[in-house]
């Protein structure tokens, strides 16, 4: 069997592990049905924070910080109303699922660790160097 095809299967069986993820997510955040809002964040961080759990292998940065955000609204900075955080938990869970499965390009965590080491560290590095000539010649 050629790599091609082995990788390529891989990454289906990822993409459909993720969208079972997501799926599921969707699910228990509907089927919340506490009227009080202190329960109903409880349960949705919990599922918030295990949809994490499932997609932490995703490169995506935008995936990741989508999940902090979702956590952040729902259990810090809450408007204290169920059903408009409901609408915003899937609101967001679809763009997660849109990022998983290509509709929306993002790009890869490695990506920007690249861009930081080959664009910022040079320029640091260089005005590292005119520091240190600055500080000899005035020595």
């Amino acid at each position: 069997m050629p790599l091609g095809l082995i990788v390529s299967s891989i990454d289906v069986l990822k993409l459909r592990v993720n969208t079972d993820a997501v799926k599921n997510f969707i699910q228990n955040i509907l089927n919340i049905q506490d009227p009080d809002y202190g329960d109903f964040m409880r349960k949705a961080n919990l599922y918030i924070v295990d949809l994490g759990e499932q997609l932490k292998e995703t490169p995506y940065k935008d995936v990741h910080e989508r999940i902090k955000n979702m956590q952040s609204y729902v259990q810090f900075y809450s408007n204290w109303d169920i059903q408009s955080t409901r609408d915003r938990i899937i609101s967001d869970t679809r763009l997660i699922d849109e990022i998983l499965s290509g509709k929306i390009n993002c790009k890869p965590k490695n990506e920007l660790l690249f861009t930081l080491e080959n664009k910022l560290i040079p320029e640091l590095k260089s005005a590292k160097l005119i520091k240190s000539k600055y500080i000899e010649k005035n020595l």
